[in-house]
């Protein structure tokens, strides 16, 4: 049962070349290089790029319906699914896509955002025990509003 098993699988990773590979590490570096740069366009190639080195190195990650899910989508800059075979499907897309939702990006570094934070729950502290009520409300209500 072994020996079935390690046959199979070796004849599955025939397809892990050094040409397969870099088509994966060139289109995942361009994904960054795009996401860095906001640009949908090429993110969105990217995307696509990503998904045929997937489906050129392990063949059966990329389920042979995934043709007829993409499909709606073939207007958009590019798409990926989150998992190699399977997850959701990532559309990048400058319009609303149908059953979709919009991901935000904090573009405040995480540094900055736990400063920030710290400070704006001190200033919420000294204002409430120093404050009236209603000056602890106010102060109490913007630090507790995230920044865009």
């Amino acid at each position: 049962m072994v020996g079935w098993l390690v046959g199979w699988l070796a004849g599955r990773l025939q397809c892990i070349t050094p040409e397969n590979v870099r088509l994966l590490a060139d289109a995942s570096s361009r994904a960054w290089d795009a996401i860095c740069a906001m640009d949908a366009p090429e993110l969105g190639g990217a995307l696509l790029d990503t998904m045929r080195a997937w489906k050129a190195i392990l063949p059966n990650t990329i389920p042979p319906t995934s043709r007829q899910w993409c499909q709606p989508y073939e207007d958009s800059h590019g798409y990926l699914f989150s998992g190699a075979g399977g997850g959701f499907l990532m559309v990048v897309s400058d319009t609303p896509v149908a059953n979709g939702f919009q991901v935000s990006i904090n573009t405040t570094p995480w540094a900055e955002q736990a400063f920030q934070a710290t400070t704006a729950t001190a200033a919420a502290a000294a204002a409430a025990t120093t404050a009236t009520a209603t000056a602890t409300a106010t102060v109490t209500a913007a630090a507790t509003t995230t920044p865009p």
